[in-house]
């Protein structure tokens, strides 16, 4: 297998360095598969974020697609590319810059090795899949409070030496602080100061200096909302159970209420031989009764709870709509009206499923046992690729049940060609800004004309 190492030299000072993992959707990108069962050298804490960055026209580095990563889970990630001639994604053949952030804001650089063999380049509507990770270790200044912080550094040498002092460096400013080693933006006395960092809890969008209030991510949000959920599913079966022992209860209490009316007919019949113990008894009776009739009110009252709990799982009950899916690319709509499983609601057909994505490029690739849709969405489109049609396809009901995928990579993968057939970048026409075709090479002056190539990309050239 071949390795594909990653190496970058940053001419800029490690303080200045400052790496966003949020990212713009596009229209085209490239998928790609880190399975659950990828080789991992070096430490990955869960919660972290993984993402793939290219170089701007000004030298920076912009995310281009990023994920959530969870230990022994797969994770899918859609690589966008750029829009034209724009500068806002990768660019066809360009090479990919991985880096890792832990949950403690932690830089990390990593090398990815790729389960076909091929190159760690964008290619535009590709599926690549990772066979290895490894996590590169670098010396520097670790503390973030010195000049010469380094945030890819995970080992500390020593070379932490002069203490970062914020202020205005403008000398001409009447806030300029001549001891000053690190600009603030103290120099503009409107700045607001507060989280600047998108992918945290607390990000103030009208905040103009980060002020070091960025603490809890948004992943750790969601994780914290799962797991309540969780909770509270195990109160809803502790809770049944209690109803079902109630039931048991009531039922054994009308055996003795049976018993206790029997035995009463006979201390009656030798009333003249025992009236204090008929007395004791009756009282024993009325004790059993109202016992016997808070009990019935409580077995009533979690039947309530029962048919309103079986009323709001009907609600969601509909009428099934038959699809026809044909040969190769479809896009349908999810015609159910609440969230279903991926996998159960197109279980009956994923022999014949090769891919499926949402509008963000979430895919669910049956091969290689990995759903990165979730749940469908009522009211939502979803590309499908089939192998061959599929008449009066109807989604199933199935709320509530979920279909375990195993993450395995398919035996085709190792043997599938690294290159796209559009790797080979060519002009496919030229138009004007009518829409009409134009040939040669002569243009009028001022003339605006647009080249379009095979890959997707449009130049435009004004003569």
């Amino acid at each position: 297998m071949k390795r594909v190492f990653i190496t970058f030299l940053f001419v800029c000072s490690w303080s200045m360095i400052a790496i966003d993992f949020d990212y713009e959707l596009t229209g085209s990108n490239q998928s790609v598969l880190i399975s659950s069962s990828v080789s991992v050298t070096g430490a990955i804490e869960d919660g972290s974020v993984i993402g793939a960055f290219y170089t701007n026209n000004d030298g920076e580095l912009k995310c281009a697609g990023s994920g959530l990563w969870m230990n022994n889970q797969s994770v899918g990630l859609a690589i966008w590319g750029s829009l034209g001639i724009e500068d806002n994604g990768f660019a066809q053949g360009e090479e990919l810059t991985w880096f890792l952030e832990s949950l403690d804001g932690s830089l990390v650089e990593l090398l990815m090795i790729y389960g076909d063999g091929g190159a760690n380049i964008y290619q535009t509507n590709s599926f690549r899949w990772i066979s290895e990770i490894i996590v590169v270790e670098s010396q520097g200044c670790t503390d973030d409070g010195f000049v010469e912080y380094n945030p890819f550094s995970s080992i500390d040498d020593g070379s932490c030496v002069t203490p970062v002092i914020y202020g205005c460096l403008n000398s001409n400013s009447p806030f300029y602080n001549p001891n000053a080693n690190s600009a603030d933006n103290s120099c503009d006395p409107l700045a607001i100061y507060g989280c600047t960092q998108a992918q945290f809890y607390e990000y103030n969008e009208w905040a103009t200096v980060d002020d070091g209030s960025c603490h809890v991510y948004w992943q750790a949000l969601y994780y914290d909302g799962i797991w309540e959920i969780e909770d509270l599913e195990e109160e809803i079966v502790g809770l049944q159970t209690d109803i079902n022992q109630a039931d048991n209860m009531y039922e054994d209490l009308l055996i003795q209420l049976q018993n206790i009316e029997s035995l009463l007919e006979e201390t009656e019949s030798a009333l003249e031989l025992s009236s204090i113990r008929v007395e004791d008894l009756e009282d024993q009776w009325y004790d059993l009764n109202a016992e016997n009739t808070q009990l019935e009110d409580e077995v009533t009252n979690q039947r309530t709870l029962i048919d309103q709990m079986e009323e709001e799982l009907e609600v969601g009950i509909d009428e099934p709509i038959a699809i026809d899916i044909v040969s190769g690319w479809n896009m349908i709509g999810f015609t159910r009206k609440v969230p279903m499983d991926a996998g159960a609601s197109f279980q009956d057909i994923l022999d014949q499923v090769v891919l499926i994505k949402d509008n963000r490029a979430h895919m669910f690739w049956p091969e290689f046992g990995f759903n990165g849709l979730g749940d469908l969405v009522p009211g939502h489109g979803y590309q499908i690729k089939v192998r061959e049609d599929i008449d009066g396809f109807i989604f199933p009901y199935v709320a509530g049940e979920r279909l375990e995928m195993n993450a395995v990579v398919p035996d085709w993968a190792f043997e599938m060609a690294p290159n796209h057939p559009n790797e080979q970048r060519k002009l496919v026409r030229k138009l004007n800004l009518l829409g009409q075709e134009v040939f040669g090479d002569v243009f009028i002056s001022g003339e605006t004309i647009l080249y379009l190539y095979s890959d997707g990309s449009v130049e435009k050239f004004i003569y």
